[in-house]
């Protein structure tokens, strides 16, 4: 029961020093009439801005975002030789919640650039964003308030939805959804901290059985050579810590009786790569947040973009 705690109150601790404020915010450009190194700039410049104010962008797409709608209403070719491009753009900036598809606030910015090409024009205007613009200050401000009620008040829901997707099977999706929960509301970073941790093992546990079924299976078909090294391939993505673990180590020594001198070697390598790998590997905190912050990254942006282009 101790080592429990511990392990939910280091995950606690790990997961709140992900952020500076604890507050995540993504930055999301419409990207109707832009072209894409445009685009990314924006967002590059924007990141930058959330990042300079005291706050986090999590790794994936958050619920919370900063969202921008660029609109040009001059453009202009100078007289001079060799001419240049000159903009004035309208910079719509909004803050909003894309899964209750919600927007909370929301300032524009008129920004002027001038360049060789039009790309090159709209890219100095976005270089007139300044994180200490009074504007955006206020805006990201009023957003963090509430970022933080909303944490405060929707934490068992929270929890309860990740149980849920967890219960379908779907243990990277709810991992993600609560290891992207800020640490604004102490008690409620506690509560996920402690699913998330409880979910993990959940995951392995699910995963080592099914793989320790495929490699028994495999092993009991045939006990040859060939058979053994794709036997093993199996075991070793058996995670130390499931619940399999310890079936997996009784099948590994069944079947290094049974094979000869030179399989037996290449077996023992295969397993000691393994062993030296695992010095490298993360422990169940880091796992944790791993997982949950790699299916965030999957996730496709279109219908995230789709709801961002309504707000405007």
């Amino acid at each position: 029961m101790k080592h429990k705690l511990l392990v939910i109150a280091l995950c606690c601790l790990s997961l709140s020093s992900m952020a500076q404020s604890g507050i995540y915010i993504s930055p999301l450009v419409d990207e109707t009439g832009l072209d894409s190194k445009s685009v990314s700039y924006l967002e590059s410049k924007l990141q930058s801005v959330i990042s300079a104010n005291g706050y986090s962008d999590f790794d994936g797409i958050t619920r919370f975002v900063l969202a921008a709608k660029v609109i040009e209403t001059h453009k202009d070719i100078t007289p001079t030789t060799p001419s240049r491009i000159s903009v004035e753009l309208e910079v719509y900036l909004k803050t909003g919640d894309i899964v209750d598809n919600k927007v909370y606030g929301g300032t524009t910015l008129t920004l002027r650039g001038i360049g060789k090409s039009e790309q090159s024009a709209y890219t100095d205007a976005f270089k007139k964003i300044k994180p200490g613009n009074v504007e955006i200050q206020t805006l990201l401000n009023s957003f963090k308030d509430v970022i933080s009620d909303y944490y405060t008040h929707h934490c068992d829901e929270i929890t309860r939805k990740a149980q849920s997707t967890a219960q379908l099977g779907n243990y990277d999706e709810a991992l993600f959804q609560l290891v992207s929960v800020p640490n604004v509301c102490q008690s409620c970073s506690d509560d996920c901290c402690a699913q998330a941790v409880t979910i993990y093992r959940q995951k392995i546990d699910a995963e080592g059985e099914q793989l320790l079924r495929q490699a028994t299976l495999k092993w009991q078909t045939s006990k040859d050579k060939a058979t053994a090294i794709a036997v093993a391939n199996l075991l070793l993505q058996i995670a130390p810590r499931s619940s399999a673990y310890p079936k997996s180590q009784q099948l590994q020594g069944e079947i290094e009786q049974k094979l000869d001198a030179d399989a037996l070697k290449e077996w023992q390598m295969k397993m000691k790569e393994y062993d030296d790998k695992q010095q490298f590997k993360m422990g169940i905190l880091d796992a944790v947040k791993a997982i949950g912050v790699a299916w965030g990254e999957h996730q496709p942006q279109s219908i995230t973009k789709n709801i961002v282009r309504l707000w405007f």
